[in-house]
């Protein structure tokens, strides 16, 4: 685990994430950058507003923040957010497309709640290692 987490330096981070978010971005607003055709389904699913690669935003806004903080902060968060996407990922591919009486969620709702989630849980880590003490 160590050596994936290790991986990902902060250039790499950022550049995936960027990457993520200009694809997310992309895939948003097709229709109204006048792509081809063939790009009307990249990567999206119905409306298009959140999808998939919604969750990046947030890591790439906390992959600036922490470009100047502290190493061992960074590879806590670096961890966390591993471990976070994996999971993300396993219950965005669980939940169906679109959601009947029964189910209420799908998987529109797992992204904007996913990436809610992060932020907030983010948000309180570093919060919590930066107040106490090392």
């Amino acid at each position: 685990m160590n050596n994936v987490v290790n991986w990902f330096s902060r250039k790499r981070l950022v550049f995936i994430s960027l990457m993520a978010v200009l694809v997310y971005f992309i895939s948003y607003f097709n229709e109204v950058l006048n792509l081809p055709l063939f790009y009307d389904d990249f990567c999206c699913v119905d409306d298009r507003i959140f999808n998939l690669f919604a969750i990046f935003i947030p890591i790439f806004i906390f992959t600036i923040i922490f470009i100047n903080l502290n190493e061992i902060k960074f590879t806590r968060w670096k961890k966390f957010t591993l471990i976070y996407l994996i999971i993300y990922l396993i219950i965005y591919f669980i939940v169906p497309t679109q959601g009947d009486g029964y189910i209420w969620f799908q998987k529109e709702t797992v992204s904007f709640f996913g990436s809610i989630l992060f932020l907030i849980v983010s948000l309180i880590l570093i919060l919590y290692k930066s107040l106490i003490k090392e």
